[in-house]
């Protein structure tokens, strides 16, 4: 029998360069997969602005989790009109 391990995430701002951000996404991700959670919480704020692109790109940083994504906005995520 395996242990329930929970991953947040949250805070995703853009505060450094896009290059930059986006490798740090990357990197949070691969340690949350290390320990193999049975779910992974995002919280918002996961964008700075609300952008489409934005959104995509955390989604495809984490589209390895699947169905163990469960996503919060916050509310720098409604700025651009997301919906998702």
């Amino acid at each position: 029998h395996k242990p329930w391990r929970l991953a947040r995430q949250g805070k995703q701002l853009r505060r450094l360069g896009r290059e930059q951000e986006l490798a740090r996404l990357q990197a949070a991700a691969a340690e949350i997969a290390a320990i193999e959670p049975a779910a992974v919480i995002a919280k918002g704020d996961l964008t700075a602005g609300g952008r489409a692109s934005e959104f995509a790109e955390f989604r495809a940083c984490y589209a390895a989790f699947g169905p163990r994504l469960h996503v919060i906005r916050g509310n720098h995520d409604t700025y651009g009109g997301l919906t998702e």
